[in-house]
């Protein structure tokens, strides 16, 4: 069997440049190998983040050691050449919760980004609590699919009701917000604390339209906020599921 960095090497030489969706998902998958056998310290990466500082790949905290993972899931963006993987490790010492956004380039992998919790380490944090509740959630298939700009379009609605309370965001009922510990049902837009000139910026997207899947890496409240990843499930034009991973930067929420 092929090594983490020799797979991904050359399904990124044969494939990712045309982002073909069969083989982003076997880079992804590939991606969860390397995690939890603590291999991919030896990938190549041209520019890696952890909580959006500057990490050195191989041996920065995720990627150095294998990770006991409890729970994945991939999202596949072929227009952006990009993939996004979730991870719950509730049982991993430190117990964790990690989302990692690949971005291609060509025969590269041109940056990685990488934000994760442990049990000592985010806003409301509690791998153990996240994974259970992950682990609950029902995706089925789509019973249509919703373009890109709309997927976008809903997510960027969530983040600008922030600083625009007056913004309504479409939603199910029931929608499903988990932040760490924090399980917000039956309307997961509520709890939203918006305020005038609040900034949420640098919004980076990796969308897959198949699976009506939205991931957001962004800063939240502005540079030195918190570094944040979020994750959205829309189905029909409304939002059924919301994950984040918020990590403050400056020591405040």
């Amino acid at each position: 069997m092929l090594s983490f960095p020799l797979t991904l090497l050359a399904l990124a030489s044969q494939a990712l440049a045309a982002c073909d969706r069969a083989q982003l998902q076997k880079a992804a998958e590939s991606y969860i190998a390397a995690v939890t056998a603590g291999s991919g310290g030896t990938l190549d990466v041209a520019t890696y983040t952890e909580n959006f500082s500057n990490a050195k790949f191989k041996t920065g905290v995720v990627h150095s050691k294998p990770v006991k993972i409890g729970f994945s899931n991939n999202i596949l963006d072929t227009t952006n050449c990009a993939t996004f993987s979730e991870i719950t490790a509730p049982q991993n010492s430190p117990p964790m919760v990690i989302g990692t956004q690949i971005h291609y380039d060509g025969d590269k992998i041109a940056k990685m980004e990488t934000v994760y919790s442990t049990d000592k380490l985010g806003t409301f944090s509690n791998p153990a609590k996240t994974h259970g509740y992950f682990v609950k959630e029902t995706r089925g298939p789509l019973a249509k699919k919703d373009s890109r700009k709309t997927l976008q379009g809903i997510v960027d609605s969530y983040f600008d009701k922030f600083s625009n309370g007056t913004i309504q965001v479409p939603h199910f009922t029931p929608c499903d917000r988990v932040e760490g510990s924090m399980y917000v049902t039956p309307d997961c837009t509520a709890g939203i604390m918006s305020r005038a000139g609040r900034k949420m910026t640098d919004r980076r997207f990796v969308i897959d339209e198949d699976v009506g899947t939205v991931s957001i890496f962004l800063w939240f409240n502005g540079p030195g906020g918190s570094a944040d990843s979020h994750s959205f499930r829309i189905e029909d034009g409304k939002l059924k599921y919301v994950h984040a991973i918020m990590v403050p930067t400056n020591g405040k929420f």
